[in-house]
């Protein structure tokens, strides 16, 4: 069996905290980039980071929350069609030019997005209970 640095519930809270403050971050340094070429670094990173973060909670959040919690198969339901819908935006982003107006308008509404879906920890508060 593979191990993991995930060995508790406490590391799993902690580690989906960390992503989503550096997440925050990175959604920062992708607005206040200062040319193309920084913005566009920036948000590879931020999309890489989104898609571990969606697994890791995929994997280990989702499953527990199903068996764990009252309604936890609709909670979860909502919680991946949320996710689809930034999977879509991000889509969206991806074929927009990077330093036009409209992706930075797009950009500042899938961020409002992404954080009121993060806040606060999402599904992952359920198992500090």
């Amino acid at each position: 069996m593979v191990q993991t640095f995930v060995q508790s519930t406490d590391d799993v809270v902690r580690f989906l905290t960390d992503q989503h403050n550096l997440i925050k971050d990175l959604f920062e340094e992708v607005l206040s980039a200062s040319d193309d070429k920084a913005r566009e670094t920036a948000f590879v990173e931020l999309r890489q980071l989104l898609a571990v973060h969606e697994t890791a909670e995929e994997m280990v959040v989702h499953p527990r929350a199903r068996h764990e919690i009252a309604d936890g198969d609709a909670i979860v339901d909502a919680r991946l069609k949320e996710e689809h819908d930034a999977k879509e935006q991000l889509s969206a982003l991806e074929n927009m030019d990077i330093g036009s107006k409209e992706f930075l308008d797009a950009l500042l509404r899938f961020r409002d997005d992404v954080l009121h879906h993060a806040d606060p920890l999402g599904l992952a508060r359920f198992l500090l209970d």
